[in-house]
């Protein structure tokens, strides 16, 4: 059971086809014949489409071609899937960037946020500013997170590092502070002073979002007890996003794309409520069914879900 990702069919192997072609003065018939695959495929991977026929190609086509071309190509069990949560996370943080404005995400635990928070910055990393909220810290430390982050000096009082930070984001061109994990400032009520600040000295100028598990709730239940703060943020952040709480539909999708059949699909649809669980057994289910060259199997899944 093969697994490549979205790029290694779209850019890495049609590139590197192109490159063997290149170098060997060959033509797409031979190399589909030298394949074994039909000329229609050669042709649509050489485009970079992931479609032929209205039906996706499946992973056996590329891999022929890269064994035909003596391309070696990392095949991986687990790879980057289009969930709904992911779609919802990094679309809001695009949207709120575009506008420079202020935004809440409300993602449960297991959702993906963090996850979707790494591969937005992986894909715009100029300006991204991604700060991990602790419940561990106090406010000053809280502070000094942030400033490590955005990359200016730490010493002095929290509020004066704040003022460095948002000097810094708001000289930039297009920047976008975003906190992880969120849901602490329910908890540290010096968070919520500094989320505040923040969001006073970049207003209207710098995309600042929060992201967190119940972030709209905490906000929501601060501003109608009039928890000091509370109020003021709330009104602030007034844009705010919910991802779906049960993620069974993406689990049956990503059970699907790994091609599993249609009874594995729905255990696992409804047993696995978070990502990084279904991610382990994912993984231990397909490596146990390559060494006995077996599909995966009910009876395999319950033999390794605990």
């Amino acid at each position: 059971m093969a697994n490549l990702t979205q790029y290694q069919k779209q850019t890495e192997i049609p590139n590197a086809i192109k490159k063997y072609l290149e170098e060997k003065d060959s033509n797409q018939a031979q190399l589909s014949r030298d394949a074994g695959i039909g000329a229609a495929y050669v042709s649509t991977i050489l485009k970079g489409e992931t479609m032929i026929s209205k039906s996706p190609i499946k992973d056996k086509y590329y891999l022929a071609l890269c064994k035909a071309i003596g391309y070696n190509i990392e095949v991986k069990i687990w790879r980057h899937f289009n969930t709904d949560n992911f779609k919802t996370i990094v679309l809001k943080i695009k949207e709120a960037r575009a506008n420079k404005s202020r935004a809440t995400i409300d993602a449960d635990t297991g959702a993906g946020k963090t996850y979707a928070c790494k591969m937005y910055k992986q894909k715009y990393p100029n300006g991204t500013f991604v700060v991990k909220c602790s419940a561990i810290e106090n406010s000053k430390e809280f502070a000094v997170n942030i400033a490590e982050v955005v990359g200016v000096e730490t010493h002095g009082t929290a509020g004066k590092i704040i003022k460095r930070v948002a000097k810094k984001l708001l000289s930039m061109d297009d920047a976008a502070l975003i906190i992880d994990e969120a849901e602490h400032i329910g908890k540290k009520s010096g968070y919520i002073n500094i989320i505040k600040s923040i969001a006073d000295l970049l207003e209207d100028e710098v995309c600042f979002v929060l992201l967190g598990m119940g972030i709209n709730d905490i906000l929501k239940k601060g501003f109608d007890r009039n928890k000091q703060n509370f109020r003021q943020t709330a009104r602030r952040f007034s844009d705010r996003e919910k991802c779906v709480e049960g993620i069974s539909d993406d689990v049956r999708k990503i059970a699907q794309e790994l091609g599993f059949s249609k009874v594995v699909q729905n255990w696992l649809a409804n047993r696995i409520h978070n990502f990084d669980e279904l991610k382990s057994l994912v993984i231990a289910a397909i490596t146990e069914a390559k060494k006995i060259s077996q599909p995966v199997t009910i009876e395999l899944l319950n033999k390794l879900y605990i």
